[in-house]
């Protein structure tokens, strides 16, 4: 483990588990990019919603590319 996130591969492919360890680091990005945090939430929450939907669908190792990409 390095930063404090787990790799997928400990995460396995559970999207709670993956959000778990993600989000706090999506919302601070989103924060950076709206310059407000609550923007940043209003940024992120939308897209994760996007994710959750196309989870099943999706390589758990892509998960971190695809978050950033919506």
């Amino acid at each position: 483990m390095q930063g404090g996130t787990r790799s997928p591969t400990e995460m396995g492919s559970d999207f709670g588990s993956w959000l778990a360890a993600r989000e706090p680091a999506l919302h601070r990005l989103a924060t950076l990019l709206t310059g407000d945090e609550v923007a940043g939430r209003d940024l992120a929450l939308p897209a994760l919603a996007r994710l959750r939907l196309a989870w099943r669908g999706l390589d758990p190792l892509d998960a971190d590319d695809r978050a950033r990409a919506l």
